[in-house]
């Protein structure tokens, strides 16, 4: 742009993101924060959700959903989902009730909070995302993310616009679960100081 346009160029990064101010809190109520992309309601079966005839988006979502909810069931910890149909941009299109139905047949238990991603993720060790942007975001704030892929081979995910590597200390394509359960439980367990050196060498920058 600077070749053609004579001006003043100002990086400001993620508006949407910059616009959210928020005082950082020391009190962490959630050991992990799944982040939601639910936009529309899903028809189940006997009340089950086939991943095979979920768009893929809602597939890998439920997937990793149901890994976190295991671990989270089998460690004591407790997983927080932020919702959707929290955003002030999505409360008259997505129906609370009808997000918190898909969740409540992939997950046992979790938590959720009428309030916007970005103070319950504040509130929140580790946040897990698939394909939200949101993730990215908060990365961007200092927050430890864990960025997976479990469809990587159809490509043109966030991942793959940043790094060519399958996996790194906070991003895996693939869907073993054990490996995904050992990421989780390093990122819950490293210090500040290690995950700043983490997102010092990250790839994932906006």
């Amino acid at each position: 742009l600077v070749d053609f346009i004579k001006a003043k160029f100002l990086i400001v990064g993620s508006v949407k993101s910059n616009e959210a101010i928020l005082k950082n809190s020391d009190k962490k109520i959630y050991d992990v924060m799944m982040i939601s992309q639910y936009r529309v309601k899903i028809p189940s079966f006997f009340g089950i959700y086939n991943l095979k005839m979920m768009h893929v988006t809602y597939s890998a979502m439920a997937y990793v959903t149901k890994i976190i909810s295991n671990y989270c069931d089998k460690k004591n910890k407790k997983l927080c989902i932020a919702k959707a149909s929290s955003r002030s941009d999505k409360k008259n299109s997505i129906r609370k009730v009808d997000e918190i139905e898909f969740f409540s047949k992939i997950s046992k238990k979790f938590y959720e909070e009428d309030i916007d991603s970005y103070r319950l993720a504040d509130k929140s060790n580790l946040t897990i995302t698939t394909y939200s942007t949101l993730g990215l975001e908060l990365l961007s704030r200092g927050k430890k993310v864990l960025f997976i892929d479990p469809f990587h081979f159809l490509g043109g995910t966030q991942i793959n616009m940043f790094t060519q590597d399958p996996e790194g200390p906070h991003w895996y394509c693939g869907h073993d679960v054990e490996v995904i359960e050992k990421k989780i439980d390093y990122l819950l367990d490293i210090s500040d100081e290690e995950w700043k050196k983490i997102i010092a060498n990250s790839p994932f920058k906006i």
